[in-house]
């Protein structure tokens, strides 16, 4: 389950994609500019650094950690230009955007945490999770406790598509909803187009690729 995508980005889920906040960032972002490693870098740091300041529970933050530095290796940096993140209560959370039983957003600058589940630290949310991925609500992945965190990312490399590439992202996604083949994947997921995407990058990079996974990940 996952939140409400936001901002700007330049982005795909293979190799050699990239964010941007703005039209000029999302210029400097392209390979081959000369600011391309310095905005990459300062976006990466950001991000870090807000998670080792709002983020208290050590394995939260870890595994937090270790899912931005895979995403930041192996998607050619982080969607927008960096992102805050942090867990706030519900209350807060509905003011930026959630219904409140969601678990993450996403607003462009920031992604954000419910508190009423995040709150209660690393193996209730480990926990929670996977109850929602037995159920068939939320998809797979190979460590449940970050697949929202990382959905809410999906969101900024989504939003970075170009015109032609979020058309083939609806393309993929009406063959996957007449598709009988999507063992893995939630009832979230087959909301919209976006949330598909969305968890295609959770699938991606916290593991369970599969054809859908790879499909998606040729689309820039």
């Amino acid at each position: 389950m996952g939140g409400r995508a936001g901002g700007g980005a330049s982005g795909g889920m293979g190799k050699g994609s990239r964010g941007g906040g703005n039209d000029f960032a999302r210029e400097a972002m392209a390979k081959g500019h000369p600011l391309f490693e310095r905005f990459r870098k300062e976006a990466y740091e950001k991000t870090m650094a807000s998670i080792d300041k709002n983020i208290k529970d050590p394995q939260l933050r870890a595994e937090m950690k270790a899912a931005v530095e895979k995403m930041h290796k192996e998607m050619g940096g982080l969607p927008e230009s960096g992102y805050e993140v942090k867990i706030v209560s519900s209350k807060e959370f509905v003011k930026l955007g959630g219904s409140g039983y969601e678990f993450g957003v996403h607003n462009g600058a920031g992604v954000f945490l419910n508190g009423r589940y995040y709150g209660r630290g690393y193996k209730s949310v480990e926990k929670l999770n996977k109850g929602q991925m037995e159920m068939g609500k939320m998809t797979t992945t190979n460590k449940p406790a970050m697949k929202s965190f990382v959905h809410e990312f999906g969101h900024g490399y989504y939003n970075g598509l170009s015109k032609e590439g979020k058309a083939q992202v609806a393309k993929v996604f009406s063959q996957f909803s007449s598709s009988k083949s999507t063992k893995g994947w939630g009832s979230y997921a087959k909301k919209s187009a976006t949330e598909f995407y969305a968890d295609a990058v959770a699938k991606s990079v916290l593991g369970g690729s599969d054809k859908w996974t790879k499909a998606l990940g040729k689309i820039k």
